[in-house]
């Protein structure tokens, strides 16, 4: 939603720093107005309402030309003079919210990374993991082999575990690419479905140990 917002308002100052001041004073209000969903005070509304914190204070520039365009909404024209510094402001505030939405890019890039690195941590983890459960379920079999009334049960569990183990290959190959912010949700719910897998068969097998 943030993102969004701030690509909103870029574009709206995008569109205002290219403004006529010789017919601006008919543009006036639907920058303001926040009928219009796309207008620079409905997103800044939104901003606030979304709880991202006090708009002017991340953003004063911006907040100076919304608070000049503000107080020309009155159907007053006004010199082009006054058209034109309010534009040539704009081109500031552009830079300003541009500036910002690269910070938050690079925010969010280096929490990606940290997750990222935390992740493959745990995912070696997991290896180690998937790999002593395989050898416990193959020395099972060894050591039962054919009479065990349950090998059936042990060579699922055998099938269940490699497929547990291609699963966990394919969240690691998800890594070797950049996510994004939904790639990152949809990362979490793949890792959510392995882990309740993997602990579905952890039980079955110590359920089934017991047994023997």
């Amino acid at each position: 939603m943030k993102k969004q917002i701030i690509d909103g308002i870029i574009r709206e100052l995008e569109i205002l720093s290219s403004e006529n001041p010789r017919d601006f004073f008919y543009s006036v209000e639907s920058y303001i107005d926040t009928y219009y969903e796309d207008s620079i005070c409905a997103l800044i509304l939104k901003w606030e309402q979304s709880g991202y914190g006090d708009f002017g204070a991340t953003f004063p520039i911006t907040a100076g030309v919304v608070a000049k365009l503000e107080s020309l909404n009155d159907f007053v024209e006004r010199p082009r003079e006054v058209y034109a510094d309010i534009i040539a402001s704009a081109k500031d505030a552009l830079k300003e919210v541009r500036e910002y939405k690269i910070s938050i890019g690079e925010e969010y890039n280096e929490k990606a990374q940290k997750m990222k690195t935390k992740m493959q941590e745990m995912i070696a983890a997991e290896y180690k993991y998937i790999d002593s459960q395989a050898k416990y379920i193959d020395s099972l079999i060894e050591r039962f082999g054919g009479s065990n009334d349950h090998m059936v049960e042990l060579l699922n569990l055998k099938k269940d575990n490699e497929d547990a183990r291609a699963f966990l290959a394919s969240l690691e190959n998800m890594l070797k690419n950049r996510l994004t912010a939904d790639g990152i949700l949809r990362f979490n719910e793949l890792l959510q479905g392995y882990l309740n897998y993997s602990d579905a068969i952890g039980e079955d097998l110590e359920k089934f140990g017991g047994e023997i």
